[in-house]
């Protein structure tokens, strides 16, 4: 029990009842005094954030606090102040003030020391870093016999290179960073380069700065319905600020062809997928071609939903209330969970031999928690035993939590008497993308407000909203379709190419390959070819990488090439457009 008492000349006692023993309540007291007018103008003009609490605040404390503070994400102060000053104690505030910038620092790297970056700070630390791991690349002596390189006799430069990536792999996540790692894309040679690349450290530092940010939002409770709905309003103004920014990037950019057409680069990025309506209508084209398809060949609609368990959520789903469970996560990682479940979900229809083709829409629950829902084709002899593979892996987690088996996995089996599988599908993907022809979000918020939220949640977190599950390629389809002219009967390419130009998705993907037939099996695939530099003629190779440069110009089956890229676009000097 807590009492709080206000005496003469700014003198404040707090009494806390700690223990009744044969009736008699023992106390104990704080004095604490309260700031004079001088101090509170004084604290007011350096920390402007303090004004609406500066009567609240006892000298005993203010520099504890202004110093938690100012190293926190500025635009949030307000927020945090006011979560503070609703502690009843004064060790209850400098508690919840150490958790939160433990909380907060925990998701940035160990060298950061202010989450309000500048571009200057990024710079610095980002050209420290970069000589540091150059530093270790250059002097650690990591040859496969463990002498120095320089006098060694012998080399094998892919054990020298596997093992100086371990050790910088090491010293990178003392920093709390995740080292870059070898894939299809990245080779170890190039993981090591961008360790040693100033650009590469200010991208990453730049991200997990501004995660963390919006991170802060979360764990204050800001995000959720009623006040800043999937993400807060100042990532929102960054993002938009930052699309502001591209766009006039692109608009100031020209490239010109070989006929002297100049056309500038947002132009040409309005005629792709990046432009809003061009993504809802490939999507749904898919979308409709794969229901065309399931129809033709006896395949039944299945719409899936899967939640994250309670752990992941912040605020309750209903109420939109504090969760108690909450285990700190960030959307990223719930996204990772959700990832890991459909690995394994995929992987057991595989060896269950379920053939499986569909949509998949990841979108944000209100407090930012994303939850996926999936549009997917099976035959009807399989829908029992999808079910219970569906079942199992997404309660797989914490599976015996109350309400688990309501919330966490729902699967509907599509009823063609009530509606197209479409139409289920084609809510979430207009949500999510433009709106349109929608008023409101699933929280009955503006459908503007859902949006414009919507976009800046999937881009601070970096995550992938929508993604093909089986069928053709859609970036073969794409080429195809910009193919000027009819191919021959016998042509390789003339019925997917037809299929493609009329946008009649199930007839492209039957011209590619029966449904079953793997990506790798299909008949056509991307043709490439080396990329020259247009000024010296020199082959042009990836930065990090050095593999050499490769440029899209159509599509290929076997030996047979269609070229579908026909022009070659030098960019203008500033100005010359």
């Amino acid at each position: 029990m807590i009492f709080s008492i206000y005496g003469n000349q700014g003198l404040l006692l707090q009494l806390t009842a700690i223990s009744a023993v044969s009736g008699i309540w023992f106390l104990s007291f704080r004095r604490c005094l309260m700031l004079n007018e001088a101090e509170k103008q004084y604290y007011q003009e350096s920390y402007p954030e303090l004004k609406p609490f500066i009567d609240q605040v006892d000298s005993g404390s203010v520099k504890f606090l202004m110093d938690h503070i100012v190293v926190l994400p500025l635009e949030h102060s307000f927020h945090i102040l006011k979560a503070y000053f609703e502690k009843p104690t004064i060790r209850e505030q400098n508690l919840f003030i150490r958790k939160l910038k433990k909380s907060i620092f925990s998701k940035v790297p160990a060298f950061v020391d202010n989450i309000n970056f500048y571009s200057t700070d990024i710079r610095k630390w980002a050209a420290y870093q970069s000589r540091k791991f150059s530093k270790l690349a250059n002097e650690y002596p990591y040859t496969y016999t463990g002498k120095s390189r320089t006098k060694s006799p012998y080399r094998d430069k892919a054990k020298e290179l596997e093992s100086l990536y371990k050790v910088m792999s090491s010293f990178i996540r003392e920093l709390n960073i995740e080292p870059p790692k070898p894939n299809s894309q990245k080779t170890l040679e190039g993981c090591i380069q961008r360790l040693q690349c100033p650009e590469w450290w200010a991208r990453r530092i730049r991200k997990s700065l501004k995660q963390a940010r919006e991170y802060t939002a979360i764990t204050l409770g800001r995000v959720s319905k009623g006040k800043d709905i999937y993400c807060s309003n100042p990532t929102v103004k960054d993002r938009e600020l930052d699309k502001l920014r591209n766009e006039k990037f692109l608009k100031d950019k020209y490239v010109v062809n070989e006929e002297g057409e100049v056309l500038s680069l947002f132009e040409i990025s309005q005629s792709t997928i990046a432009n809003p309506v061009n993504r809802r209508a490939d999507l749904m084209t898919r979308a409709s071609g794969f229901e065309k398809m399931a129809d033709e060949e006896g395949y039944q609609g299945v719409f899936v939903t899967i939640t994250c368990p309670s752990k992941y959520h912040n605020n309750y789903s209903k109420s939109g209330k504090p969760n108690p469970n909450w285990g700190g996560y960030t959307p990223k990682e719930s996204q990772k969970y959700l990832n890991s479940v459909w690995c394994k979900i995929r992987a057991q229809l595989k060896r269950d031999k379920i053939t499986m083709f569909g949509i998949r829409v990841t979108e944000p629950q209100h407090d930012g928690t994303p939850h996926w829902h999936i549009l997917v084709f099976i035959l009807p002899t399989d829908i029992k035993r999808f079910s219970e593979i569906i079942a199992h892996y997404a309660l797989m987690e914490d599976g015996d939590e109350k309400g688990a088996a309501e919330n966490r996995c729902d699967i509907k089996i599509i009823d063609k008497t009530k509606g197209r599988a479409t139409g289920y599908l084609a809510k979430y993907v207009s949500k999510n993308i433009d709106g349109v022809e929608l008023e409101t979000g699933s929280y009955d918020e503006p459908i503007k407000t859902t949006v414009r939220h919507v976009e800046a949640w999937a881009s601070c977190w970096s995550i992938r909203q929508f993604q093909q599950q089986g069928g053709a390629s859609a970036s073969v389809y794409r080429e195809l379709r910009r193919a000027r002219h009819e191919q021959a009967p016998d042509s390789p390419f003339e019925a997917a190419r037809a299929a493609a130009d009329t946008g009649n998705w199930a007839e492209y993907n039957r011209a590619m390959g029966d449904i079953n037939t793997p990506r790798k099996d299909h008949k056509l695939k991307l043709d490439y070819e080396v990329k020259f530099d247009t000024d010296t003629g020199e082959i042009s190779t990836t930065r990090y990488d050095g593999d050499i440069r490769k440029k899209l110009i159509g599509v290929k089956a076997g030996d047979q090439r269609l070229k579908t890229r026909h022009h070659v676009w030098r960019p203008l000097p500033k100005g010359a457009g």
